[in-house]
């Protein structure tokens, strides 16, 4: 015989807390999807503007000089398939715990 003392008592936010992460996730996801989608120009075309910006904006600062990136369609194509396959990338680097304690440890 169980007692009312001996059950635990969970309040009803909690059993939504699975739903409410997935959503949140979800919604975190959605820019950087979008993001990618910017940068193709179809399924396997890497747009203008994209090589554009790695050629001509997007600079390195290193010590503080600036350097242009080396290989700037290389890293237009790779920033592209990052942001289209990777949009949940926190969850890879340190798992579901990590991104629920609000950090990822490296």
């Amino acid at each position: 015989m169980t007692t009312r003392e001996s059950m635990p008592l969970r309040p009803p936010f909690e059993q939504l807390a699975p739903a409410a992460q997935l959503m949140l996730r979800i919604a975190l996801a959605v820019p950087f999807f979008r993001s990618g989608l910017t940068k193709w120009d179809g399924i396997g075309r890497i747009s203008d503007s994209a090589i554009y910006l790695f050629t001509e904006e997007f600079k390195l600062h290193v010590f503080g000089a600036q350097f242009p990136y080396p290989l700037p369609v290389v890293m237009a194509w790779a920033s592209g398939i990052a942001e289209i396959l990777l949009p949940g990338e926190p969850e890879l680097r340190g798992g579901r715990e990590a991104v629920l304690r609000g950090g990822v440890e490296l």
